[in-house]
């Protein structure tokens, strides 16, 4: 399964009108100290902006002020706009400490333009319900999207939340803990992917590296997950741009592996 690396978000936009729909649904939760609540209301903020769009504007509405997230949504020259008409929560799942998954039903609302056989162009409106699926970190600096999130037509959508394999022992994990440093400063500072070949397995993509645009200074949390001989790994490093004091948590997933005596990254995504 393809991982998607999600970068620190702070939401500062309030979407005007836009309802919550909050249900005994949420008596499922698991037992914990998360904020499913707000991670709730942060998921319908967050996916009301990121799914509107207005060709007049040729572009997305903003969905911050400032962010690291890379904007990779695309809409064909068709589409003239796209706007949630609701976005109603249904399930927050805690799948780890502060680190949970929303649900939400999306009701979107499209225009594209249509061409007849006779050239004659119009613009068609549909509804349409979606299910939404993003997964948040609650820090103490508000909520982190981990993932870009992901969309299905309800009647063919399926629950995507999947509890995390088991919690590896502490042992294993602090062993592991120097070598992710290690590669963490190497990650911020180098300039070509190939500079850190010595962390990756054979088979494994090199990653971009973040070639000084931000300095690393900590690595703040590290949480790993036993599965089948390799570890699925959540890592919180610290960082700052040249120059700045402003300290950002960024959130990194990883597949790591032991081969002979060493680690090897087999699967990171940037």
């Amino acid at each position: 399964m393809r991982k998607i690396l999600g970068f620190l978000i702070a939401l500062f936009a309030v979407v005007g009108g836009s309802g919550f729909l909050y249900t005994n649904v949420f008596a499922e939760k698991n037992q914990g100290t998360a904020n499913t609540l707000g991670a709730a209301q942060f998921a319908s903020t967050f996916l009301t902006h990121y799914f509107t769009y207005q060709k007049e504007k040729r572009v997305f509405d903003s969905i911050v002020d400032y962010t690291l997230l890379e904007d990779k949504r695309r809409v064909g020259s068709n589409l003239v706009s796209m706007r949630v008409i609701s976005a109603s929560p249904q399930k927050v799942t805690q799948l780890q400490d502060n680190y949970m998954s929303a649900q939400l039903l999306l009701e979107l609302e499209t225009v594209r333009k249509e061409e007849s056989k006779s050239g004659n162009v119009t613009e068609k409106a549909e509804h349409e319900v979606y299910l939404s699926s993003v997964r948040l970190l609650e820090t103490e600096n508000g909520f982190s999207v981990m993932y870009y999130p992901s969309l299905q037509p309800f009647e063919k959508a399926t629950d995507v939340s999947s509890p995390l394999p088991p919690k590896a022992p502490d042992k294993e994990t602090e062993e592991m803990k120097s070598f992710v440093e290690a590669f963490f400063r190497s990650y911020f500072a180098v300039e070509q992917p190939d500079e850190l070949s010595s962390f990756m397995g054979s088979e494994a993509k090199k990653p971009t590296p973040m070639k000084g645009e931000m300095e690393y200074v900590k690595l703040s949390d590290i949480q790993a997950h036993s599965m089948d001989g390799s570890y699925l790994v959540y890592a919180t490093v610290v960082a700052r741009r040249p120059g700045s004091n402003v300290e950002i948590p960024l959130s990194f997933e990883m597949f790591v592996q032991v081969e002979g005596k060493k680690f090897i990254i087999t699967d990171f995504t940037n």
